[in-house]
Order: C-alpha cells, then sequence, then structure tokens
C-alpha cells in the first residue's frame, strides 16, 4: 500500500523515494481508519467486495498523494471528503441511490440503539422500518450516529473527519435521536440523552 507514495517530481526528474517518516504516518493513519471506513463503506454498499475496492481505492489515492494530505489543514478531513466522494461515486457507477446506502447504514444504527436500550426502542424497526424518518436525517446526522454507534469512533474523532467540533457532533446525535423519538410518536428514554 505505501509503494504508492512516489510523487511525481517537476520538470521530468524521477520521482524520488518517499521519505520513511512519510510511510510510517502512512501506515498509522491507514491502520487506525482501515477496519473502520472498510465496515462504513460495507453498510452503505450493502456489497463485501465493493467495499473491500472502494476503500483500496481510497487508500491507494491517499498514498499516492500523501506528502499533499499532510499539508491541509485537517488530514483527517481531507481524507474523508476524498472517501465520501469515492462513496458516491461508487453510487453512480452502480445506479444506486444514496438514500438506499442511508437507509441500510441507519437500520444498522438501528439495532446498536435496539441492542444498547432494550425494549425502549423496540417500535423502532416496526414504526419507522426502512423507509421511516431514519431514513430522512441530514447526511451529517446521519454521518454522526453511523460514525459514532455503529462505527465506535468518538466524538472528537468524528469532528476531526467531518472537520467540525465536538460540541456540534454531540448536537447532531442529539438531533438525529430526537427525530428518532418523534417517528416513535413522542416515547421518551435515555436514548434521548445528550
Amino acid at each position: 500500500m505505501t509503494g504508492g507514495l512516489d510523487l511525481p517530481a517537476a520538470g521530468g526528474v524521477p520521482p524520488r523515494r518517499p521519505s520513511r517518516r512519510l510511510e510510517i504516518s502512512f501506515e498509522a493513519f491507514h491502520e487506525f481508519h482501515a477496519r473502520k471506513w472498510l465496515e462504513y463503506a460495507r453498510l452503505h454498499t450493502g456489497d463485501a467486495l465493493g467495499a473491500e475496492k472502494l476503500t483500496q481505492a481510497v487508500y491507494q489515492q491517499l498514498a499516492d498523494h500523501w506528502a499533499h494530505v499532510l499539508l491541509q489543514p485537517s488530514v483527517d478531513s481531507y481524507a474523508w471528503t476524498v472517501f465520501k466522494e469515492h462513496i458516491a461515486e461508487w453510487f453512480l457507477n452502480n445506479g444506486r441511490s444514496t438514500a438506499a446506502a442511508q437507509t441500510a447504514a441507519l437500520t444498522a444504527v438501528a439495532r446498536v440503539l435496539l441492542r444498547k436500550y432494550g425494549q425502549q426502542l423496540a417500535l423502532l424497526d416496526d414504526r419507522t422500518g426502512p423507509r421511516g424518518g431514519m431514513s430522512r436525517l441530514p447526511e451529517r446526522q446521519c454521518d454522526v450516529v453511523v460514525l459514532r454507534f455503529v462505527i465506535g469512533y468518538s466524538e472528537d474523532r468524528i469532528g476531526a473527519l467531518l472537520n467540525v467540533d465536538a460540541t456540534v457532533v454531540r448536537s447532531h446525535a442529539r438531533h438525529a435521536k430526537r427525530r428518532i423519538v418523534a417517528e416513535l410518536g413522542g416515547a421518551r428514554g435515555p436514548y434521548e440523552e445528550g
């Protein structure tokens, strides 16, 4: 994966070997995100092989331009944008709608919340189903709840990926939970907190 860290040099000069530090920093980035981004892609595409190819293409693009990536104000946010662009391209190339992908991802969120809160959310699948209010969450709220409750990122890491403060992440999560509760007819419970 790190063999692609060679960047074309200006003026036709052959590319230099990347520094070992570049390789190490990319390897660390890849190691930290690889499993989680693969799961995110799998949830959204519904295709394990497609998700694997998609994430490999993302990491190859990032590796090929890693020196440039490191110059960005936020490496995580820049890389996440590249990742989301690859996902959008996958949907376009495969004739799939992003709404269907969001529904699949939010179904996984519902399962996690059901395990966590048990009977308090037992009505979730019956009342919202795949076409309920959860599928109409704004993209940022959807990303936050998927990244937090299914993928397992911390609020700080989600903030770094989305280039927002952790308080904004908490706000998105809170609004998404309220929307889910509203779909349940205003039921209240601990899942509505924070």
